[in-house]
């Protein structure tokens, strides 16, 4: 798929293309720049797999201000998609398109769809959006019955749901296009001070009674513009605004220009030389300080800048509501005023509360609260603008919109209690960074049966179907899996024995609990011998259950990281339920899990912290605002624990 952009204004609508590199300008815009043209490079807008781009511009020159708002009419951004792949089992068809996700609302067709991410002018919001085709829908040959989402499993005994009878019969008995909206505004997001336009195209609809498809190649996507609310908040901006667009450049379509050759944040302060700068700000208590001390040294020694900042200095100087918010209110001073990229909380929730989310699903209600640290990564908004007990909802956003999901810092925990466990959270991060992993091509692959499903048995060791061509290089030890009703089963002796071998990279893909992962359980890692810390990844449910209390034992993740000198130097795992369909097992955290390795393994973002959010963001499109909300879920329940800087050693050729 391929894409462009431009603005249109009320003075001049008319567009300019530059032939020799695709940009489009307004004619008023041209004239100032058409001699300086960019050099994109090539992995910067390399984001989604199987996606073709155009470069992209919003022509308009210099800082957007309030009184200029009223001439900027739209934004437009041109779309071209590969044809659809149809792969039909029984009497039902799935339907792909390279580089889209799939719309899933249990019960009604899984459609696919392509995320746009628009930056838009400063002061402006999202008024209209229209998709237009270059040319009549194509009809794909055929009578289709394309698939309905299915329901998202943590576990066999899940409560069901069913569709609305009603409904279901609705879409599937009509002949009215589904979606009826080619193109549907998900929610503005901000990053950096720079307003982002989040949008579902559908390259195809569907016709169920007549079962058509109709293919659409090439759209233009326009958003027609209005005068944004009031802010009742200041812009969350970095000191400079090369900062800020260096972040936003990794997320949006349009690409953000040097002065005087595209959109310029509007920046309201008076801005000094910075007499200080930073680039990782730690977290922690007064008396863990001097245990965390050989970390920043390790830091700074990697020419880091380093800020050490004691909670109870937070907590006694700083605003807020309660301890979480004064945590964020400082981290987001740190970050406009110092510039900070990393955070890394220093101690567990006994030490560092976390903020609960409320992601409402009918799927587990009893588990509607997830404890997240996305809160203080993510630092916009307040995350609870309607003031009640509930945070983190899709309306808690400024002016009823959805919370800021787009992170400013990256962060990680280092959940540790004690001074013992913070000097063996240290020792074994400091010898990673220093010396990696002697293991370096070798990953343990782990996975054991999910159930059975009405859809038929459901196997962990599909989930990685998507994820073993990201780990080519790997030589991978895939022997501990269970086929359906295998004999023998691996057991704790088994993963203790591939553990012991040290390892580079961990991921197991099965059923846990906050005490067993692995079928393991937490007193078996005191067995652990490995000589090499190794990262760990899982979708097993609750194994980063951080939010217990003082009376109540460490999680297995956090045990894996703090409870001696083997295991893990670091965990991206669940903080609550892990979730997978029975038909598509690597649905949801298995999505998230591929995303994450796609990111340090083939776009370059090595630091764990980075690559962790950066493959979040990648599925925010997938993000629900309704329903079962379960990518809503795994993106605020998906924990690092470690140093979000920390970078991972790559596999070289």
């Amino acid at each position: 798929m391929s894409r462009r952009s431009r603005i249109g204004s009320a003075a001049n609508e008319r567009a300019i293309s530059c032939n020799s590199c695709g940009w489009f300008q307004s004619g008023e815009f041209y004239r100032r720049v058409k001699s300086q043209h960019a050099t994109v490079p090539g992995n910067l807008f390399g984001r989604r797999p199987g996606v073709k781009w155009v470069v992209l511009c919003l022509s308009l020159t210099g800082t957007v201000h309030a009184d200029r708002v009223e001439t900027l009419r739209f934004v437009t951004t041109e779309y071209r998609f590969e044809m659809p792949q149809m792969t039909t089992t029984g009497d039902y068809t799935r339907l792909t398109v390279s580089g889209c996700g799939q719309l899933h609302r249990i019960g009604e067709p899984a459609m696919p769809f392509h995320t746009a991410r628009v930056l838009l002018p400063v002061g402006c919001t999202v008024t209209q959006v229209t998709l237009t085709s270059a040319s009549t829908p194509a009809v794909l040959e055929g009578h289709w019955r394309i698939e309905s989402a299915g329901q998202p499993h943590a576990r066999p005994a899940v409560q069901r749901v069913h569709p609305d009878p009603d409904n279901n019969f609705r879409i599937y008995a009509s002949d009215a296009a589904y979606p009826d909206a080619a193109a549907d505004l998900i929610s503005i997001q901000r990053m950096a001070g720079y307003d982002i336009a989040l949008v579902r195209v559908f390259p195809v609809q569907y016709k169920p009674a007549s079962g058509q498809l109709l293919f659409t190649p090439q759209v233009t996507l326009r958003l027609d513009l209005g005068p944004a609310p009031v802010e009742t908040q200041p812009r969350v901006q970095p000191p400079t605004s090369a900062q800020a667009a260096r972040r936003v450049a990794l997320f949006v379509d349009n690409p953000i220009q040097s002065r005087n050759r595209g959109v310029e944040l509007e920046d309201t302060r008076a801005r000094e030389p910075l007499p200080q700068a930073f680039d990782y700000l730690l977290i922690t208590s007064s008396n863990l300080v001097a245990a965390f001390q050989p970390l920043v040294q390790r830091k700074q020694l990697d020419g880091l800048s380093v800020k050490v900042m004691m909670l109870e200095t937070i907590t006694n100087t700083v605003y807020g509501r309660d301890i979480p918010e004064r945590i964020r209110n400082y981290i987001r001073e740190a970050y406009t005023n110092w510039g900070i990229s990393y955070v890394l909380l220093g101690g567990d929730t006994t030490i560092i509360p976390c903020r609960y989310a409320y992601v409402h699903t009918d799927l587990a209600s009893k588990e509607s609260y997830l404890p997240t640290d996305l809160y203080y990564a993510c630092l916009d908004g307040s995350w609870n603008s309607n003031g009640d007990q509930r945070w983190g909802e899709a309306t808690d956003g400024e002016n009823g919109g959805d919370v800021d999901l787009l992170a400013e810092v990256y962060v990680g925990r280092a959940p540790v209690a004690s001074v013992v466990q913070t000097r063996t959270f240290v020792e074994k991060t400091v010898q990673y960074e220093a010396e990696g992993n002697a293991n370096v091509t070798n990953a343990l692959l782990m996975a054991t049966f999910l159930g059975d499903f009405p859809a038929g048995s459901c196997q962990g060791m599909e989930m990685f179907k998507p994820l073993r061509p990201v780990l080519n290089g790997f030589q991978i030890d895939a022997l501990l899996d269970d086929q359906p009703h295998k004999l023998p089963q691996w057991s704790r002796n088994d993963a203790l024995a591939a553990l012991n071998r040290s390892p580079h990279v961990v991921l197991f893909n099965g059923h846990g609990s906050a005490d067993i992962l692995m079928r393991m359980h937490t007193a078996d890692l005191r067995e652990l011998t490995n000589r090499w810390p190794f990262l760990m990844c899982s979708v097993g449910c609750s194994a980063a259950e951080f939010d217990h209390g003082k009376f109540w034992p460490d999680s297995f993740g956090e045990l894996l990281i703090n409870g001696g000198p083997s295991g893990a130097f670091a965990a991206i795992l669940n903080a609550r339920a892990g979730w997978f369909d029975p038909q598509y097992p690597w649905k949801y955290s298995g999505e998230f899990q591929t995303e994450l390795f796609t990111e340090l393994l083939q776009r370059g973002h090595v630091n764990l912290g980075m690559a962790n959010q950066l493959g979040k963001e990648a599925l925010i499109g997938e993000v629900e605002s309704r329903g079962a909300m379960t990518y809503r879920w795994c993106y605020y329940g998906i924990t690092l624990l470690g140093d979000p800087q920390v970078p991972f050693h790559l596999v070289r050729p």
